[in-house]
This record gives C-alpha cells, sequence and structure tokens, in this order.
C-alpha cells in the first residue's frame, strides 16, 4: 500500500505527501537496510524538490551513523558539501575519509582521497599551510607521485620556501626522463642560480 502511494504522489509530482509519507515509513521500519532506503530517498527529496541541502546532509549523516561505510551515502554527501560550496565541513569529511581508507589498508584509496583534501585545501579554502601537509603525506606514501611532487614543489616556491622547493624538484628530476628531464634541470638551475 505504501509503494503504490509513493508512485501516485511521484507521478502526480505531491512532494509534500510524499515527505510525509516517508517520514511515517521511516518511524515504522523495521530493518537498517529498510530505514537506509528511506532516509536515502528523503535526502533526495530534500536536494532535488525542496533544495534544502542542509535537510539532505542531516539525513544522509543518520545513514552514516547507522551505517558508516555506506559508499552511497559517502558519495551523495561529499558532492553535497561541494554543491553547497561548504569546504571546510568537505575538508573534515575528507580527512576522516582518508582515515577511514589507512586503517582498512587501502594505499590506494588513501591517497586519492588526499590528493582530493590537498586540492580542496589549496584551491577552495586557499590554505597552502595544510594543503602542503597534507600533499607530504600523500608523498610519505607514494615517493612517485609525480602530480603530489608537482604541486608540493609549487606551493613551496609560492611561500618563497627555496630549499624545500630545489628538495622536491630533485626527487622529481630522479623520476623524469627525456625532455622532461631536462627542462627539470634547467628549472632546478635556475632556482638554485
Amino acid at each position: 500500500t505504501l509503494n503504490a502511494l509513493q508512485s501516485l504522489y511521484e507521478a502526480t509530482e505531491r512532494w509534500e505527501e510524499l515527505h510525509e509519507l516517508l517520514g511515517l515509513w521511516l518511524q515504522q521500519a523495521g530493518s537498517s537496510e529498510e530505514r537506509i532506503g528511506i532516509r536515502i530517498r528523503l535526502a533526495r527529496l530534500a536536494e532535488q524538490k525542496f533544495g534544502k541541502l542542509d535537510q539532505a546532509i542531516a539525513q544522509l549523516r543518520d545513514i552514516l551513523e547507522e551505517d558508516s561505510e555506506n559508499r552511497e551515502a559517502l558519495d551523495e554527501l561529499e558532492r553535497l558539501y561541494e554543491a553547497g560550496s561548504l569546504w571546510e565541513e568537505l575538508s573534515s569529511f575528507l580527512s576522516k575519509r582518508a582515515e577511514a581508507a589507512a586503517a582498512a589498508g587501502g594505499n590506494a584509496g588513501e591517497i586519492a582521497i588526499l590528493l582530493r583534501l590537498s586540492e580542496v585545501f589549496e584551491q577552495k579554502l586557499s590554505d597552502n599551510a595544510r594543503a602542503t601537509e597534507t600533499y607530504k603525506r600523500v608523498v610519505e606514501r607514494d615517493p612517485e607521485n609525480v602530480g603530489a611532487l608537482n604541486a608540493l614543489a609549487a606551493l613551496y616556491q609560492k611561500g618563497g620556501e627555496w630549499e624545500q622547493t630545489v628538495a622536491v624538484l630533485q626527487n622529481l628530476f630522479a623520476l623524469l626522463r627525456g625532455e622532461e628531464a631536462v627542462a627539470m634541470a634547467y628549472r632546478i638551475a635556475d632556482l638554485a642560480a
């Protein structure tokens, strides 16, 4: 009966009634899986039909309290933080995800999240200190990560930290071949001059 009513409300675009129905359904849900499914629908409804990111985020957070590894909720929450330009919240969220990936032994997953976190610090929050520290964490885990090394060198150079810039560029130089290596050698020489 509830499924039929839900379909009717969706077909007739009666979003308020659908919201109320889902709320009642949530109260009666017997299993974690059922509650999570309803909360996902409530989050989408809040965002897409009512434009209320805060309510959508609250639903997703509730899901994560029940199932901290729910992939759909994790991905949606990250997307909503970005859509709402909630950069501090996004950075905190990504930090926690990186810690969880590290605890699970997922080096590649942790590195990907740390790179994303570094970009948020650098580009969205203009926090070069935290971006630098996070790029350093990436390089500690993957000393041959060319993207992180380039970003780290650029941050050091921007901050006038010439010794660190040259040290990172030398590490980068060791990874390059051909024309890229020659260009890097010139860059290091210019900085050292």
